[in-house]
């Protein structure tokens, strides 16, 4: 896809480097929020933080043929943060799929995507963060 990626030390996850929140996937994989939506179709989508308790997705993935893209809203940053989830890792193992980070989806040098700004999933939809507030954020596919 073009995009860099960090397979460890990401610094939105004490599973990296960092000392915000576990990211949403990591909060499925550990079975402390329920299973959530997959990306079907194109429409806007209202998203919460993975860092409160909501009934709102706290989640967008979008599968493709290669693994699962899953997008989270963080308010501290007023950005959405983009993970891959690669469907065949290198070897068999019985723990979870780790998370890769995706460092720079809008080519601008910071690891989220600002309100107005867009990413393209690789053979997949388009995505743009149209609102972006203190708890929830408004994205559109196309």
């Amino acid at each position: 896809s073009g995009c860099d990626v960090e397979e460890t030390g990401d610094p939105f996850s004490p599973m990296g480097s960092g000392t915000m929140d576990f990211s949403a996937y990591e909060k499925v994989t550990l079975g402390w929020i329920p299973q959530q939506p997959h990306v079907t179709s194109a429409k806007r989508y209202t998203l919460a933080s993975p860092a409160f308790k909501t009934t709102l997705p706290q989640a967008l993935v979008v599968d493709t043929e290669h693994g699962s893209w899953w997008i989270e809203y963080r308010s501290q940053l007023r950005g959405l943060v983009i993970r891959f989830v690669d469907y065949q890792p290198f070897g068999r193992t019985s723990f979870a799929t780790s998370s890769v980070l995706i460092l720079n989806p809008t080519k601008v040098g910071r690891p989220w995507v600002r309100r107005g700004e867009s990413y393209r999933f690789p053979g997949s939809f388009r995505m743009t963060l149209e609102r972006a507030g203190l708890a929830q954020a408004t994205v559109r596919f196309r």
